[in-house]
């Protein structure tokens, strides 16, 4: 069932559907086009008006796929819960389909996107492409939203410096805002503007018990203190008068009406004492209809704020009112927001310390403490939201932002850190400075934390640096961990991913397809770099790498490959997946499976391509790839098939006497879990040798994992020649783990 066209909901109005198919799983896909400040209810229940199937969710601007199994027939109810205009475009009732949801984001910009995640939502910036940030919510495995980040409350630039007023048509609701300039231009759509205007006016419209009205502030002595009230429409009901002395939370009756009341005016005879007034139906005296009720005071002053929805002219735009506004009169008291398609959106988020920081448009702008769609400007106290610019050097846009020890950022011109002090106590409005901590840029490429620092990629994209505190100062330093390889990234990095089980490793994609990794420890002064290439031909090439944590003592880390015209998601095969043993994941782009079966699927792309493959617990030769399958010869349970590929190394010069002949006479190796004609040796890789048969004086057959391999020295067969190396090669699908090579060199 779907439903179409434009259905919008004021205040607990409800839309009402009949569902018969029972049993399977049900997806609900919901396309909101505007979900007002509290957004669109949606529950599911066996009975109009319950939620005991599912209990209701809160849903805002955006796409939504909300799920359920219903046992019988079942009501699923929209409820709109606020009195600000809400607009549901379409709901749509599916089953036994994809779950998928719409982006505006094409493939081009996904690597631009910034997110931070806190519990099951994640704030995605767009990064330098540009663009209103986004939420992604999980609320099930099978129930997600992405949805418009829509604070109500700023961030906001300050007042407005020119003497363009703004005239609001009403006070909620849908209205016009008419500017007496030209002003609004086309990316003002879905702009914030705060109205602060002298006087104060009320309006709002109750159709149930237990609503009330905005509130007045009221001051003053005498005459002053008059209040102005009025009620109209058609209701049966007892509207009641409350009043709060000092503060808003404590209110109490002053008198109540059960007809149209046309601007009689109330006075407290309360001098030099501050009190507040609403109007409301209180639970139990409402029966029927609709009352707009209304208060005005001609003394004080009210902050509204209104959303853009359209734009008629440069003088002219429709708008929604999300706080109620004060006043229909002119005002220059006007306050734009701060983000918009005209202004620009912030690039990356980052959660720290209980705010949602936004990085961009050469700010920082962090929301109030625990609230990551607050930046009220009137929130006093510490848990106020912090709006700070760079403030010095070039305009720079933000590439990426950590919370790291401290908040940080990374632009073209440095990296950035945000402080209180040098004590680095919490940020708050009073204590928050931004400054360039780092002049090495960055990339427009995400870092990534590692400890109490980050590693990014520089603007030239082919070095890598480490940002760390200075052993014994109180400042950052850039450690560029590419110095003694500097040409190995010289294809430009692309993207990086960091690893952190079982050792610190950093992932660099780079453009030719390629990726360098970086396997290093800071305390033990480690730093080893090897260069991965993916596939036996120049068919694959690696486009980007994802790293998740695992559960025991290695990070999964996924590489997407692109083969041909097909990009496909590979999983690194675990260090302890690849020690021999009945089943040996040690190939690129292997398949696996563990029933039995004389032939094993394999992906469709691979058609023509030879295979390695292993079958209980030895190589099997080789296969080439018919329709998708590869043949074993025999029935085996354990089975693994996959490109062939060489792990070479080769030593730098030995010997420490520069222009002497050398020569390395023979070699010692320790070995862990290894196949010995799995691995080679030799002066170059022209001139290769296998590791001895012989273990403990026996002959072992070419199939035998050795568990530890620790035997006599064997020759090399080396030259005396001044550049005397030594190279070792293993190869798919044998396992290798060489622990440690003992090489004397005679010179």
């Amino acid at each position: 069932m779907k439903l179409t066209g434009t259905h919008y909901a004021y205040a607990r109005r409800r839309q009402l559907i009949t569902v018969t198919e029972t049993g399977t799983r049900h997806a609900v896909r919901i396309l909101v086009e505007r979900g007002g400040v509290h957004g669109v209810g949606f529950r599911v229940g066996s009975a109009a008006g319950t939620q005991d199937v599912l209990e209701e969710v809160v849903l805002g601007t955006g796409e939504h796929i909300v799920s359920f199994i219903p046992q019988d027939d079942v009501y699923i109810e929209l409820n709109h819960l606020g009195t600000d205009p809400a607009y549901v475009e379409s709901v749509e009732i599916f089953d036994d389909s994809d779950l998928v949801l719409t982006s505006s984001w094409n493939l081009g910009e996904l690597g631009s996107l910034r997110y931070d995640q806190s519990g099951d939502i994640l704030y995605v910036g767009a990064g330098a492409v540009g663009g209103r940030p986004r939420k992604i919510i999980r609320r099930g495995d099978y129930s997600w939203s992405l949805e418009d980040y829509e604070p109500v409350t700023g961030p906001f630039l300050g007042l407005n410096p020119t003497t363009t007023t703004l005239t609001p048509s009403a006070l909620t609701g849908e209205i016009t805002v008419t500017a007496s300039k030209d002003l609004f231009k086309a990316g003002h759509l879905g702009a914030l503007f705060r109205l602060e205007s002298v006087a104060q006016q009320t309006s709002d419209v109750l159709s149930g018990e237990d609503e009330f009205g905005s509130s007045v502030r009221v001051t003053g002595v005498g005459e002053t203190r008059d209040v102005t009230l009025t009620i109209t429409g058609t209701w049966t009901a007892t509207v009641t008068l409350q009043r709060s002395i000092g503060d808003e939370d404590n209110w109490v009756d002053v008198t109540t009406y059960t007809s149209n009341q046309a601007g009689i005016t109330y006075n407290d005879g309360l001098d030099n004492q501050i009190a507040y007034y609403r109007l409301g139906i209180k639970t139990g005296n409402y029966t029927s209809g609709s009352a707009t009720v209304a208060l005005e005071f001609a003394s004080g002053s009210n902050t509204g704020v209104l959303r853009i929805t359209g734009i008629t002219n440069a003088q002219s735009a429709t708008a929604v009112v999300l706080e109620a506004l004060g006043s229909t009169n002119a005002t220059e008291d006007w306050y734009e927001g701060r983000w918009s398609g005209y202004r620009g959106y912030p690039a990356a988020p980052a959660l720290d310390d209980g705010r949602l920081a936004w990085f961009g448009l050469d700010r920082a702008v962090l929301s109030e403490s625990d609230n990551f769609e607050g930046f009220d400007p009137d929130a006093e106290g510490d848990a106020g939201p912090i709006d700070r610019s760079i403030g010095s050097g070039p305009v720079d846009k933000i590439f990426w932002a950590l919370a790291l020890a401290r908040l940080t950022a990374g632009a073209a011109a440095g990296v950035y850190a945000m402080r209180a002090s040098s004590q680095d106590e919490p940020l708050t409005p009073s204590a928050a400075s931004l400054k360039s901590v780092l002049s090495q840029g960055s990339a427009n490429i995400q870092a990534v934390a590692v400890d109490e620092g980050c590693v990014y990629v520089s603007r030239s994209r082919q070095r890598v640096y480490e940002m760390v505190e200075a052993e014994g100062l109180p400042r950052y330093v850039a450690d560029d961990l590419t110095l003694l390889c500097p040409e190995l990234c010289a294809a430009g990095i692309v993207s990086i991913a960091v690893q952190f089980q079982p050792e610190t490793r950093v992932h660099c994609v780079l453009g030719d397809g390629t990726v360098a990794c970086l396997t290093y420890d800071r305390a033990e002064e480690v730093r080893a770099w090897w260069l991965i290439e993916m596939g036996d031909t120049d068919e694959e090439a690696i486009v980007d790498v994802v790293v998740q944590p695992g559960d025991g003592r290695e990070d999964h880390v996924y590489y997407v490959i692109l083969s041909g015209t097909t990009y496909c998601l590979t999983k690194f095969a675990l260090e302890s997946e690849c020690e021999g043993g009945s089943m040996n994941k040690q190939a690129d782009l292997f398949v696996s499976d563990t029933t039995a079966g004389t032939t094993l699927t394999v992906p469709t792309f691979l058609n023509g391509r030879t295979l390695y493959l292993w079958a209980d617990g030895e190589a099997r030769g080789t296969a080439v790839v018919s329709a998708g399958s590869v043949a074993f010869g025999a029935s085996y349970t354990n089975r693994m098939a996959g490109l062939y590929y060489e792990a070479r190394f080769r030593s730098a010069k030995l010997g420490r006497a520069l222009g002497r002949r050398k020569n390395i006479p023979q070699m010692s190796v320790l070995a862990h879990n290894t196949a010995p004609v799995g691995v080679q040796f030799g002066r170059d890789f022209d001139h290769m040798y296998n590791l001895p048969l012989v273990v403990d004086g026996a002959t072992i057959a070419e199939t035998t994992i050795v568990e530890e391999y620790d035997q006599p020295a064997v020759s090399i067969g080396g030259e005396w020649k001044t550049n005397e190396r030594l190279c070792l090669k293993a190869a798919a699908p044998n396992p290798a783990r060489v622990l440690a090579v003992y090489v004397p060199v005679e010179s």
